[in-house]
């Protein structure tokens, strides 16, 4: 379910976004919403590794535009 969810949102931000970054890239921002509920596919099926990466990708996008305001 949450794989069905991801790629729904990663679509979404890809095309919101003019497609500026790879496909991995949207697919690691759309854990952001799932990564931190009780998520078997988050804690059981990607390892740690993994996890890491996907946290330090978001982290970065996030530090990166942080000051930027909403329009």
């Amino acid at each position: 379910m949450a794989q069905h969810y991801r790629q729904t949102i990663a679509d979404v931000l890809k095309e919101f976004d003019n497609n500026q970054h790879s496909s991995q890239f949207y697919m690691d921002l759309a854990w952001k919403g799932l990564n931190h509920s009780n998520i078997i596919a988050w804690q059981n099926v990607i390892s740690q590794a993994e996890r890491n990466r996907v946290d330090n990708v978001i982290a970065d996008y996030i530090n990166q535009y942080k000051s930027e305001n909403c329009q």
